[in-house]
């Protein structure tokens, strides 16, 4: 199958992503899907799935995006791509980051450690850096943590990494916290703030960020700025339910099961290849004999 096919999947995909519209999207990067796997294309079958992990999760498919995570790492592994294959585990370190899963993301952040770096952007080393130091805070080795937040701080200076920097904010504040330093966790969380103003990125900004800052806030009896803090977190918050409400069938269900069927074909297809190439291996020796 022509490579420029998929290509042209992958774009519309993107295009359709950008503008919000996620059925369309998603069908294209169905698509992009069963044409790469009718050239055993790996590299396309990654970038599908991490293209539909977007969707799911925008939708809340919290389940389907990490089946098509784990796929994407496998593709990415098979494809031989060092860069593919650390983009993919990024992303699943990300997804779960955000679900809280802490025996997963360390199991992927070793995984990631075990890659090559010589060919990997500086902009994503100092992301594995931040999300390292967000695990090491989470399992309250503040120690660790503050050592890896200076380094991954320093490297983000270093290159103007504005969204480094943004998240190292972020996570010395949670660190501050943790060890129950308000004042300071207070004071790294209005830089954190400043910071997404300037770069006009506050959207950026985790959903729970300005609760726990309006919360530090309580907590130290500054009562007048804890209540602008909390009434910005609720204007927010009710933004986004009105804007999931409104969107709330953005993924028509019809979609979501072919999406469930091929994915079933494709996990199935990936075990088939893993038995084969166990077979091939158990093998090998005795003809070596």
């Amino acid at each position: 199958m022509r490579v420029w096919q998929i290509e042209a999947q992958q774009l519309l995909a993107n295009a359709h992503y950008d503008q919000r519209r996620y059925d369309q999207s998603l069908t294209c990067w169905v698509s992009s899907l069963e044409l790469a796997q009718g050239s055993d294309n790996y590299a396309a079958l990654c970038e599908a799935c991490l293209g539909m992990s977007n969707i799911l999760l925008a939708d809340q498919q919290t389940q389907e995006a990490r089946q098509v995570l784990e796929l994407a790492c496998n593709q990415a592994m098979r494809s031989g791509l060092n860069r593919l294959s650390f983009k993919a585990g990024l992303y699943t370190a990300n997804f779960l980051a955000q679900q809280n899963d802490l025996a997963g993301l360390a199991q992927c952040l070793l995984w990631l450690k075990q890659l090559p770096v010589d060919d990997i952007e500086e902009t994503l080393l100092i992301d594995v850096e931040n999300t390292r130091a967000r695990l090491l805070c989470l399992q309250n080795d503040t120690q660790a943590a503050e050592a890896v937040l200076q380094m991954a701080t320093a490297r983000a200076h270093a290159c103007r990494y504005l969204w480094g920097s943004l998240q190292a904010q972020l996570i010395a504040a949670d660190l501050a916290a943790t060890r129950g330093q308000l004042d300071v966790a207070i004071a790294a969380g209005h830089s954190a703030l400043n910071a997404a103003h300037e770069a006009n990125g506050c959207h950026f900004l985790p959903h729970d960020f300005m609760l726990k800052l309006g919360c530090w806030q309580e907590e130290c009896g500054l009562l007048d700025e804890a209540l602008a803090t909390l009434e910005q977190w609720h204007t927010r918050q009710k933004a986004n339910l009105l804007a999931r409400h409104e969107h709330k069938c953005r993924i028509a269900p019809s979609l979501l099961r072919q999406l469930s069927l091929l994915l079933q074909v494709m996990q199935l297809k990936d075990e088939n290849k893993n038995l084969r190439t166990q077979l091939q291996a158990s093998l090998v020796p005795e003809y070596a004999t």
